[in-house]
């Protein structure tokens, strides 16, 4: 069975715009269905990439991707991670949204020895944070920033979501919501 990720991706200017689009997500999706997001993803690229031309676009990126839930999670040997594939976005036919298929597998054990053995190495990784909400225990919907990190260190210096010190907002105030019908249990 396939996955498919539906994604918007839009700017939100200023704390009263933000405000007035979450008030509407909550008011669809119910009071209850929010919670706070902190989401850290690693992106892997092949070791011996395709030289350039038409088949380059053949290479696969893979992510390892990992939800921070309390302050021991912090350290990455205490995390759960999953890698993901995304698959290409299918043709736009007149839709308003970019719909493309995803697998996610569950891993454990040493994820960097995992992704060496798979000819992959580390490109660079970025921090998303914001909000998840459930649209009748069916549809996923995030809306997050993303932070890019500006250097490897996997540090933490807990306080709450507003920690990890080497990361860079995106410039412009980007965020962007993904609706996915997943499990809502990662």
């Amino acid at each position: 069975m396939s996955n498919y990720e539906c994604s918007l991706q839009g700017i939100v200017i200023g704390q009263a715009q933000k405000e007035k689009f979450m008030q509407r997500l909550v008011g669809l999706c119910g009071n209850d269905s929010m919670v706070d997001l902190f989401e850290h993803e690693l992106v892997f690229i092949p070791s011996t990439q395709t030289p350039v031309g038409p088949a380059r676009n053949d290479d696969v990126v893979l992510r390892l991707q990992s939800k921070i839930h309390n302050e021991k999670e912090y350290s990455m040997k205490y995390r759960q991670w999953f890698l993901c594939l995304q698959g290409n976005p299918e043709p736009q036919r007149a839709r308003t949204v970019t719909v493309r298929p995803i697998s996610r597998v569950q891993l454990s054990g040493d994820i960097f020895r995992f992704m060496k053995s798979l000819g992959y190495s580390f490109a660079f990784d970025v921090v998303r944070k914001g909000y998840l909400l459930a649209y009748d225990k069916v549809l996923k919907i995030t809306v997050t920033q993303l932070y890019k990190v500006n250097r490897t260190g996997y540090y933490f210096n807990g306080l709450g979501f507003n920690f990890f010190p080497p990361v860079q907002k995106n410039q412009g105030g980007i965020s962007s919501a993904y609706c996915t019908g997943r499990d809502l249990d990662h």
